[in-house]
Parts: structure tokens; C-alpha cells; sequence
């Protein structure tokens, strides 16, 4: 066998050590609405039954923060993005991933709801996460993960939702107002 051969295989051999061995990957877990009480907080916070699900990576503005809109009109964004959220979710089947927990204890996740398109019956998987960002009822929340970055900018370049207007960043916000 030629050395390169050799160096190949120990090579693989240690990736595949290294992925399957519990000391350096997370457990991920799941959590379901299944039936269950779900209650939208605000717009990046959830609770199904005692579990409250912060969705990672995105910052939604704070409940009685007041944003500006397009024409200058003052609003709460923080409840326009909690009653967008709890749009979103409706009824549907939710499934929220995670691995860990924030400093207040609240679970750390990314949530997804199934849906189906109603001209073609397909069903497909939405993340709530990604969509609060995409449609600029939440900003990504760089600090943390990088994950939504594309999806702000996308939301940012078609002046949607707070973008439309003036506002301060939910972290400024807290900042001056907690």
C-alpha cells in the first residue's frame, strides 16, 4: 500500500473518531408542539408547555419598542413582530432543534413549521428563524451566529419590515431602556 494510501486512511480513520465520539459533538434534541400549549412570547421567544425556546440567532425588537416606519409614523415594532411570528406559526406542527441553553436558561433553537402550499398540496418545511429575518421582523444576531446574515441583507436591500424605517437595533434598544 503507497504511503499516500496509508496517510489517507489514518486520515479518514481520525474524521470519523472524531465525529462519532461524544466528547466532541453536542447531543441535539427536539422539542414538538405534538398537541401541546404553544404561546408566542414575543418575536424571537416561544413556550411550548413549560419550555421556553428562544429562536437562536435572530434579535427581535423588545415589546414597547417604538420604531418608525416609512413615512416617519411612529410604531411598536416589538409587538408587530410577536403577532408576525405568532402568524407564522398558527396552528401548524412545530419542531424546535437545539444543543444548548442561554444565561436565563431558556433553550437556544431553531424552530420550523411544516407547511403546504395550497395550489400544489406540496408539503414543505419553513424556519421560523430564518423567515422573522428574511422579512425584516428581526435582525440577525451576529454577536451569537452568523447564520441569518445573507437573510438580513435580503430583508435590508427590499426595505422589509422594520427596514422600511427608522429603529434601533434590539440590543441598543435594551441598552438604553432596561
Amino acid at each position: 500500500m503507497s504511503l499516500m494510501k496509508k496517510l489517507s486512511l489514518s486520515l479518514f480513520s481520525i474524521l470519523i473518531l472524531f465525529l462519532t465520539t461524544p466528547s466532541f459533538t453536542a447531543e441535539i434534541k427536539e422539542i414538538t408542539r405534538d398537541g401541546k400549549k404553544l404561546e408566542v412570547i414575543d418575536g424571537d421567544t416561544i413556550k411550548i408547555d413549560n419550555f421556553k425556546i428562544r429562536l437562536h440567532g435572530i434579535d427581535a425588537p423588545e415589546m414597547g419598542q417604538i420604531c418608525l416606519d416609512k413615512k416617519k409614523e411612529p410604531y411598536d415594532c416589538g409587538l408587530y413582530s410577536k403577532r408576525y411570528l405568532k402568524k407564522l406559526i398558527g396552528k401548524r406542527e412545530i419542531v424546535c432543534v437545539y444543543n444548548s441553553l442561554d444565561v436565563y436558561k431558556r433553550i437556544l433553537g431553531t424552530c420550523y413549521r411544516g407547511s403546504r402550499n395550497p395550489d400544489t398540496g406540496i408539503d414543505g418545511i419553513m424556519n421560523l428563524n430564518y423567515m422573522m429575518v428574511a422579512t425584516g421582523k428581526a435582525v440577525a444576531f451576529i454577536k451569537y451566529s452568523t447564520r441569518y446574515f445573507k437573510a438580513e441583507k435580503f430583508a435590508r436591500r427590499n426595505n422589509s419590515g422594520i427596514w422600511q424605517g427608522k429603529f434601533e437595533t434590539p440590543w441598543e434598544w435594551r441598552k438604553k431602556n432596561k
